[in-house]
């Protein structure tokens, strides 16, 4: 599916959910799911089983109203840089190291910076440089301390 099509898709899908509206029935989609054999697991499926009995409500709807209630609350998504990302952008500085060229500081934050372009990048940084910024990433979005 192209990104165009996608995107309109998408957005229809948005507006039909945040308006209660449903698309007309074309038939079913079959999906399946697993959960860990846990006992955590099995009183939740209990759980929701004598829920949706106590409303009147099968299984699948109440799959359906989760998936639709986790589509408005995320949607557009998680706007935090991925973990492969960061990795790939943090190469050649040990993971202990604070990220300033000449620093060779102990890093104790994680400091989230946005450019212009809205690209955010993860720095490590030691708290002597907890405040800097680096080149075109002027916009902080957060900062943490490292857990060890």
């Amino acid at each position: 599916m192209d990104k165009t099509k996608e995107d309109f898709l998408l957005q229809t899908l948005m507006r039909n959910l945040k308006s209660n509206k449903s698309s007309s029935d074309k038939g079913y989609i079959i999906r399946s799911f697993s959960l860990p054999k846990t006992e955590e697991a099995i009183v939740l499926l209990e759980a929701v089983k004598k829920l949706a009995r106590q409303d009147g409500w099968s299984f699948s709807t109440v799959v359906y109203q989760a998936l639709k209630e986790y589509v408005i609350r995320h949607w557009p998504g998680n706007p935090q840089t991925q973990l492969v990302k960061y990795l790939r952008q943090s190469q050649g500085v040990p993971a202990t190291k604070c990220q300033v060229p000449g620093c060779n500081g102990q890093a104790k934050y994680l400091k989230g910076l946005r450019n212009y372009e809205g690209e955010e990048r993860i720095f490590r940084v030691c708290e002597r440089h907890k405040h800097v910024k680096f080149g075109e990433y002027r916009f902080i979005t957060f900062l943490k301390p490292i857990k060890r």
